[in-house]
């Protein structure tokens, strides 16, 4: 019995508690049983026994993920909903198994094992992880609140966006692996098709999970090294991304991946006027695709005229969509031969294109933070006065050129340090002791006070304007 898995185990899916994932994984490993022994049609009684297996697992699972759940977390409200979500998997599991005698087998087989890959994929990625980045919160000394916080912000922006794109994945690869599996069953070209699934899977989840976290600074050339990987997978010989500007009414070539001995064009394919592509456009803003299986069927036209120079015996072309919107399009061409894209591929390329633009969104939203962030920063060091922030301990933040000048010390030496370490001890007091009246007060607090500069021992007196700063809570 050739055993293919259903569920890909990958170390994504930790929580970082070591037990927890321990058990996600023999969990997993049941699931792939229970799949392999549907496809193979085993008996009633012996789908039986793995479904009470699973069952009785899971039961076992979920007390110890509540026995930890309850010693950080308590009665919390996070943690009573985590428990009524354990309970209506259990109940859904018990449903499917009862209805084993009453409906055909390949139809409940489906329903279940998709819906139990998902489960899982989506309890791990979204609900366990969420519980467990509460959990080392806690261990950091955080409060409950502040430690639900902390685990929203680690599930949310681009995270969350990449966790979605991953279980849509799971979803897909679910049902192709049980549809792979029945062919290998009646012994039709197994050996291939096992080898190609292997490799889908792998090639999705290295580029769902390689963004993930990534620096801003290596987005561009992760985005490249993808367009290579999934060219090659797919047999095309350049992978390409053109960006719609309809403000000048033009399109450009802004990252291109060509397969050795394929010229590149990215150089010759820069402000492309739209209304030479505006057959492409149209289609792309309906959000489908275009395939061209032989580019010299296409008719005399510009089109045409712009593809064959480059060679181009087939292609298909993804548009890329955000809010509604079609930003561009990513494309893959074939050079040296011609080449039929199977509906596997397209299915794999559309899925590639969906990566693409959450990455982009991403990589916008970090460059307007980024931009805002070095505007404040240069505006703040330009200011002839004092500026600086503590957090509510009294540690400093961060400081302008001007409090550098104060301490004689620059800001990264600064940071993370308090009044103490800096002067004397009846000064940091009386610094001290305003910090606290303004954060008790909640309002500005003014004073003045002679204080020296250790730059070069000179006195200066400060009117000094304190005022308290909230976060969003």
């Amino acid at each position: 019995m050739q055993n293919i898995d259903i569920f890909p185990w990958n170390n994504h899916f930790n929580t970082g508690i070591e037990i927890i994932d321990d058990q996600h994984r023999k969990l997993v490993m049941i699931l792939n049983r229970l799949a392999t022994m549907v496809v193979y049609q085993s008996s009633n009684s012996e789908l039986n026994v793995i479904f009470d297996e699973l069952i009785e697992y899971t039961v076992y699972h979920f007390q110890t993920e509540e026995t930890i759940w309850d010693k950080h977390i308590g009665k919390d409200a996070v943690k009573v909903e985590h428990e009524a979500i354990h309970q209506k998997f259990i109940d859904t599991v018990l449903e499917l198994k009862q209805q084993q005698d009453v409906r055909p087998l390949d139809e409940l087989a489906d329903e279940a094992l998709k819906f139990l890959a998902k489960w899982l994929a989506s309890h791990i990625l979204e609900s366990d992880r969420y519980m467990s980045h509460i959990v080392f919160g806690l261990k950091e000394g955080l409060n409950i609140d502040d430690a639900k916080e902390h685990a929203k912000e680690q599930m949310s922006g681009s995270s969350k966006i990449l966790i979605e794109i991953i279980l849509s994945i799971y979803s897909t690869l679910s049902e192709n692996t049980l549809h792979l599996m029945r062919e290998i069953k009646s012994h039709a070209r197994y050996e291939n098709k096992i080898a190609f699934q292997d490799k889908y899977r792998e090639l999705l989840i290295e580029l769902s999970t390689s963004f993930i976290n990534l620096p801003i600074e290596k987005i561009d050339i992760t985005i490249e090294e993808s367009l290579g990987k999934m060219a090659s997978f797919v047999g095309a010989d350049r992978a390409y991304i053109f960006d719609y500007d309809f403000v000048n009414k033009v399109t450009s070539n802004t990252y291109e991946w060509s397969n050795e001995g394929i010229e590149a064009q990215i150089d010759e394919l820069q402000n492309i006027p739209i209304d030479f592509m505006k057959d492409w456009l149209e289609v792309h803003s309906k959000g489908e695709h275009i395939v061209i299986q032989d580019v010299f069927t296409l008719p005399k036209g510009v089109i045409r005229d712009i593809l064959v120079p480059q060679d181009i015996k087939s292609l298909v072309t993804f548009p890329l969509i955000e809010k509604g919107v079609c930003k561009g399009f990513v494309g893959f061409d074939a050079v040296k031969q011609q080449h039929t894209f199977t509906e596997v591929e397209i299915t794999l390329l559309h899925l590639f294109s969906e990566l693409l633009i959450n990455v982009s969104q991403r990589k916008n939203a970090q460059e307007i933070l980024t931009n805002e962030r070095s505007f404040l920063k240069t505006l703040i060091q330009a200011i002839p006065d004092l500026v600086w922030l503590k957090d509510p301990n009294g540690i400093y933040l961060a400081c302008n050129n001007r409090f550098e000048d104060f301490f004689g010390a620059k800001e990264s030496d600064i940071v993370g340090k308090s009044d103490y370490d800096f002067i004397e001890k009846s000064l940091a007091d009386f610094f001290h002791e305003h910090d606290k009246k303004v954060m008790q007060s909640g309002k500005a607090n003014v004073n003045e006070e002679e204080v020296p500069f250790a730059i070069d021992g000179h006195k200066e007196i400060l009117h000094t304007t304190k005022v308290p700063i909230y976060d969003v809570n």
